[in-house]
């Protein structure tokens, strides 16, 4: 990780902290665990947007990845008023987000029988906030969240490909993409009486994916969507 990426992590951390010390500080005399905090776990499903521009061929190609898949999340979230029935949600988590893309002919081989699908993962660590509304047992708004990209797997899948076997294999195309990216968000939740926490989420990719090096051939973008359940204390 480069020297102004740590500073920028290290400068959430502290957002973070500051937010949760006050809490703590009072919990001190009643409880060890702040009332707000809390974790959960969810998965959900996902979409990757990759457009590619070939200037020797003036040419766009455009390989989206939005079959179904499953992908999981897990994450430590604090959640404080603010005013009346306003609140502030803030999470750490790990996450996963990417795409699969179903079977079909391959555009770059030029072989009529040559078919294709590969799967693309990102591994990530996020952390974000998002702001509350509250109608009842129920919360709803939107927020912003940053991923660290922990690690991208790109699984591949041929069939009659004159150049590789058929079946799968795994690829590095980890040079296609950022360190860091950015999503915005909406989310609801429902607050059961046994303090377990019901909750859905969108997000939405507001960043290209793609390197400065191929900034002006490649546009990837990408949304997850998720189900969550967890305990708020």
């Amino acid at each position: 990780m480069k020297r102004h990426q740590y500073q920028l992590l290290t400068c959430l951390l502290i957002v973070l902290s500051i937010l949760i010390l006050p809490d703590l500080t009072r919990a001190q005399s009643t409880s060890f665990i702040p009332t707000g905090l809390g974790f959960e776990i969810g998965a959900g499903y996902n979409q990757l947007f990759w457009r590619a521009y070939s200037p020797s061929l003036d040419k766009t190609t455009t390989e989206n990845r939005t079959a179904f898949s499953i992908m999981p999340s897990f994450r430590i979230n604090y959640k404080f008023n603010v005013y009346s029935n306003i609140s502030l949600y803030t999470f750490l988590g790990f996450n996963e987000f990417g795409g699969y893309s179903k079977l079909h002919k391959q555009t770059v081989i030029l072989d009529a029988n040559a078919l294709y699908k590969d799967q693309i993962t990102f591994k990530t660590f996020d952390l974000g906030f998002i702001g509350l509304y509250k109608f009842g047992d129920v919360s709803i708004g939107g927020g912003f969240k940053l991923n660290r990209h922990l690690q991208i797997r790109n699984r591949s899948y041929y069939e009659n490909n004159p150049h590789t076997p058929n079946g799968w294999s795994t690829d590095d195309i980890s040079y296609f993409f950022k360190d860091w990216s950015a999503d915005s968000g909406l989310r609801i939740e429902y607050s059961t009486p046994l303090r377990m926490i019901l909750g859905a989420e969108s997000w939405f990719g507001i960043t290209n994916l793609g390197t400065s090096k191929y900034a002006t051939d490649f546009h990837i973008h990408e949304n997850h969507f998720r189900l969550l359940i967890g305990y708020r204390f």
